[in-house]
Formats: structure tokens, C-alpha cells, sequence
């Protein structure tokens, strides 16, 4: 959408009228998804976990950080009903057991563009 320069629409947070940056999501490279699940086949780590970047980013964020790297300035509207919720992972057993890298999402966000 932001290379083809189409508005992108931004879903209202129903509980807080100050967020206009849209829905809100955990996003990982994936060659970082990779490493951790090669250190997990190899450790005696049992369970589940999530397996996401610590930082979670909105559309906005994410549109506005692709209109960067390409030149291609993102186009907003508003959303037809606020959003109902955001998918924010909680990685905090990920963390305290893999201490997993995570590629910085200017970088990762990059090299994606670039695939």
C-alpha cells in the first residue's frame, strides 16, 4: 500500500482516544524466529512461549518507517470501527530463558524490503 501509494487505514483504539496510530503488533525478523527456534531443538527447554521483537509498533509506525526506507510517503484514513483488540506478545518467558538477539527493526525492516 505504501509503494502504491493507497491509503492505509488506521482502526481507532476504543479505550483510548489519544492512540492514532492504529492496530499494534509484535513483529520479528525472521531469521531471528530462526535462531531461537535452532537454540530450542537443541535444548532441553520443554513448553510453549512466544516468540516475538520487544517492541511492539502500529501500523502508523510501521507504514511511516516503509515510506522512509522507499521514499514513498505513507497515506492515512481512518478505519471503519475501532480496532477490537492489538497483538502484543508477552515474551517474558522467551526472554528469561533463551535471552534471545533481535534484529533492530530498522534493519530487519530493510532487509525485507530489499528481498
Amino acid at each position: 500500500s505504501v509503494r502504491n501509494n493507497l491509503p492505509i487505514k488506521l482502526e481507532t483504539n476504543p479505550h483510548d482516544t489519544h492512540d492514532h496510530g492504529g492496530f499494534r503488533v509484535s513483529l520479528t525478523y525472521i531469521d531471528d524466529v530462526v535462531a531461537v527456534f535452532s537454540g530450542l531443538v537443541s535444548s532441553d527447554i520443554a513448553g510453549e512461549m512466544n516468540v516475538a521483537g520487544p517492541s511492539p509498533r502500529s501500523i502508523r509506525e510501521i507504514a511511516e518507517a516503509i515510506g522512509e526506507q522507499t521514499g514513498c510517503p505513507p497515506s492515512f484514513e481512518p478505519g471503519g470501527q475501532p480496532r477490537a483488540f492489538d497483538l502484543i506478545a508477552d515474551i517474558t518467558r522467551l526472554t528469561s530463558l533463551c535471552a534471545p538477539h533481535f534484529t533492530p527493526f530498522d534493519e530487519g525492516l530493510r532487509a525485507t524490503l530489499t528481498r
